[in-house]
């Protein structure tokens, strides 16, 4: 009859214990979707692919800040240039000026502004 039990004291304690033990593990989890991401990305043509991994790593490790370069990298090569400013973007708020990454991602910003502003109709 553990329908009647009291709920707060006896049954979501237990419920809580198996919700954390069924959990997949966050480090693993990221390194698995980093893992696969980087095949997508090696293969040259799966670059839709290679950016739902990196953003799996990314979220289940917050820390993997190098998935959000690689993630703006794929939407270059795409050429969807907002989507990869926007991602080049937030890697710059994250990751430490003067790092060979952080001046990689400047550079690629200041080039897609000018791709982006190239683009756009020119008004007479």
């Amino acid at each position: 009859m553990d329908a009647y039990r009291p709920f707060e004291k006896e049954v979501k304690p237990w419920l809580d214990k198996a919700w954390n033990m069924i959990q997949p593990d966050s480090a693993m989890m990221s390194r698995l979707h980093q893992q696969y991401g980087l095949g997508y990305y090696r293969r040259g043509d799966s670059w839709d692919k290679a950016i739902e991994h990196y953003k799996e790593a990314y979220r289940y490790n917050p820390k993997f800040i190098s998935a959000l370069s690689s993630i703006a990298y794929c939407y270059e090569i795409k050429k969807d240039y907002k989507q990869a400013l926007q991602w080049f973007e937030k890697y710059l708020q994250v990751a430490s000026p003067g790092s060979k990454g952080y001046e990689y991602a400047a550079g690629e910003v200041t080039f897609l502004k000018g791709e982006l502003f190239m683009e756009k109709p020119q008004s007479e």
